[in-house]
């Protein structure tokens, strides 16, 4: 771990933390691997959507029962899991991204799991890489992961055990060199409940054979969504996740062993971690409210460098661009601070409920709503509605930007929006 604060340099600091930046993102335009893109930043540079999107539908795709997965993009195949809870079916299904044309489906059959009403059974959001594509299947007692190639020939699949969280499960994978990384941060058992051998934990498995490399116990308090994110180069990277218990904290991704950990949370993270410049930001919340972001500078030492406490998101993740952090909150209040100190620049309220993250398409934040409401917000210190408009029905997942469409998803559709290319 390269620790920024000692660098006795700025310029040498800055130096490296642009190249580990530019070593994490640089990626082809055609993909978007993982929830919110290049390392979960939710940023594309290199597109903007139109003044009047909905005249820009490239296609539209229905998908069966209903499901909160994003969607991910692997050069010209989109991937996306939908859950029909009537059959007791999870489906991965491949979609040509230029097309909409489905071009084949992998089906789980689930038993029956509780979940929360804002939750459902096809929420686990897939990963891909070169070779293929991972997926997390979600049921009541034995939980599996699955790979397949991008023609649909299955390569492995691996049972991965329980999981306890009376919300449901939402599991979201990242690959990182050779390994698949599965956060289960799961609750304690209840009483008449199962006690599985392993609780909370995060497991590392070999993206080739299917092997386990590492498991480690992690936590055990509040069930946590947390994605993780990369901080560090190749050769000296770290995974960062949030949960209640431990906070913010980095593994090894090597062998799972700590590098630090700051006990900065109280109670459940859902929104995923996020680089912004040489900060590590991550919320917490609940339902009832008392959400709050914190940004964490890593190293040996962490420190807390400041804390958001008034309209906090619980579950979008902020999205970071320019020095800028801007947040979507879950009770229909937008937000952008200063990513260097939490300096509010504006506040606006935009109405209904939110759980989609936000991304930044060109120069635009987007945000969606519950209802499908699409906002489209300068990124700027200056707050201006560029754009607004609606997908027609209940959305919940994260848009992808890749192949020159931004892919929308409801809850049982996929919407693909021709793009317009920008200058960066």
């Amino acid at each position: 771990m390269i620790n920024i604060q000692k660098l006795k340099s700025p310029i040498l600091a800055a130096a490296l933390l642009m190249a580990t930046s530019c070593s994490l993102l640089a990626q082809d335009r055609s993909d978007w691997t993982r929830f919110r893109g290049p390392n979960g930043t939710g940023v594309a540079e290199h597109l903007s959507l139109p003044s009047d999107p909905i005249t820009a539908v490239a296609w539209r795709a229905s998908l069966p029962g209903k499901g909160h997965s994003s969607p991910v993009v692997w050069k010209d195949r989109l991937y996306v899991e939908s859950g029909d809870s009537q059959i007791g079916q999870q489906t991965l299904h491949c979609i040509h991204a230029t097309t909409g044309k489905e071009l084949w489906k992998r089906s789980n059959e689930f038993e029956e799991y509780r979940i929360h009403n804002r939750n459902s059974h096809g929420s686990s959001t897939p990963t891909v890489d070169e070779t293929g594509v991972y997926i997390a299947w979600g049921s009541a007692g034995q939980n599996r992961l699955s790979k397949f190639r991008h023609d649909g020939e299955p390569v492995w699949q691996k049972n991965i055990g329980g999981y306890q969280c009376n919300h449901g499960s939402a599991f979201t994978l990242v690959v990182v060199d050779d390994l698949v990384i599965c956060p289960m941060l799961e609750e304690p058992p209840r009483d008449g409940k199962p006690a599985w051998e392993i609780q909370a934990r995060v497991l590392a498995i070999d993206r080739m054979t299917g092997d386990e490399k590492w498991t480690v116990k992690r936590g055990d308090g509040k069930a946590s969504f947390c994605t993780p994110c990369v901080y560090g180069k190749a050769g000296d990277r770290e995974l960062v996740f949030c949960n209640t218990n431990d906070g913010m904290f980095s593994l090894n991704p090597d062998d799972g062993s700590e590098n630090w950990s700051l006990p900065v949370f109280q109670l459940r993270t859902v929104s995923s971690t996020v680089l912004a410049g040489d900060l590590l930001i991550g919320t917490c919340g609940s339902g009832g409210g008392g959400n709050y972001l914190v940004a964490v500078r890593p190293g040996s030492e962490p420190e807390e460098v400041f804390r958001v406490r008034q309209q906090a998101p619980y579950v979008p993740t902020p999205v970071f661009k320019n020095g800028l952090l801007f947040l979507w909150g879950d009770r229909g209040v937008a937000s952008c601070i200063s990513a260097e100190t939490g300096e509010l620049h504006w506040r606006e309220r935009i109405g209904d409920s939110a759980s989609s993250s936000p991304i930044c398409v060109g120069n635009h934040f987007v945000g969606i709503t519950d209802g499908g409401e699409v906002h489209m917000i300068d990124a700027s210190k200056e707050y201006n509605l560029a754009h607004k408009f609606s997908l027609g029905t209940t959305t919940r997942a994260t848009p992808a930007v890749a192949n020159g469409h931004v892919y929308f998803r409801t809850e049982n559709e996929l919407i693909a929006i021709k793009g317009q290319p920008t200058s960066n």
